[in-house]
């Protein structure tokens, strides 16, 4: 009976430490588990998508895209009022500084100020472009950001008959293209990826306020010539590298 109970007792003895060591073995699984998972996450954390990474550098383009557009002009013209937008996406002129009022026709200053604008953006356009003019170097574009578009936009504020702004503002882009193009004939050769000039014109009327149209100086301040710098904004990571090896080589020059 003594041996019974002896027995009995080693066998719980070992039926425990057999738990025990079951549930340290478990124990120890789940941590490893935990610290793979934490690595995991890690590892994906530090590791950016090139398509986020390109989307952010090309809007970090942009804006050097628009300062140095913005430094052109106003080195020749410092009282004009010359403005990078809120979204940083565009550059803004004031119509005062180009159009009388209720008119679409350039004077003579206000053409020298448009001229100004189609030289600096035909030095700034071939690094960012594709097709024969197409200069790009790491210097001055080394995350490869490409240029869709740049629209020429007309604004105007509430004041007078709404189609009648609306014909303006588009009557005011397209002579402010026609001026750039006389100026510097080559702008229209700057091409994106899909081979279209990046040139373009747009009239939005009243439809685009950057400032409230209850006062004078906000009525100002939406009477205006918008400069759109868009950029290419690529499918996936295949299109980042297509972008890349068509700055690098050059539609043409492939």
């Amino acid at each position: 009976m003594r041996s019974l109970t002896r027995r009995t007792g080693e066998d719980d003895e070992q039926e425990s430490s057999f738990v025990s060591m079951t549930d340290l073995t478990v124990s120890f699984l789940f941590i490893v588990m935990l610290l793979m998972a934490f690595f995991a996450t890690r590892y994906a954390d530090e590791t950016p998508d090139p398509l986020e990474e390109y989307l952010q550098r090309a809007a970090e383009a942009r804006l050097r895209v628009l300062e140095a557009l913005r430094q052109g002009i106003t080195a020749e013209f410092p009282n004009l009022v010359v403005q990078i937008s809120s979204q940083g996406d565009a550059l803004q002129l004031q119509g005062e500084g180009l159009f009388e009022t209720n008119e679409s026709s350039l004077k003579e200053r206000p053409r020298e100020i448009v001229r100004t604008i189609a030289t600096t953006l035909h030095d700034v356009l071939p690094c960012y472009t594709t097709g024969s003019l197409s200069t790009w170097q790491a210097a001055c574009n080394e995350h490869f950001a490409i240029i869709d578009a740049v629209q020429i936009e007309g604004h105007t504020d509430t004041q007078g008959q709404e189609m009648g702004n609306l014909m303006l503002s588009t009557a005011r882009a397209n002579v402010t293209f026609q001026a750039m193009i006389e100026h510097e004939r080559g702008l229209t050769e700057h091409l994106n990826i899909r081979q279209f000039p990046v040139l373009s014109v747009a009239g939005y009327g009243w439809m685009r306020p950057v400032a409230s149209n209850d006062t004078e100086e906000g009525r100002s301040r939406n009477r205006r010539i918008d400069l759109r710098v868009i950029m290419y904004t690529p499918a996936g990571r295949d299109d980042v590298e297509q972008v890349t090896e068509r700055l690098r080589g050059g539609m043409d020059r492939a």
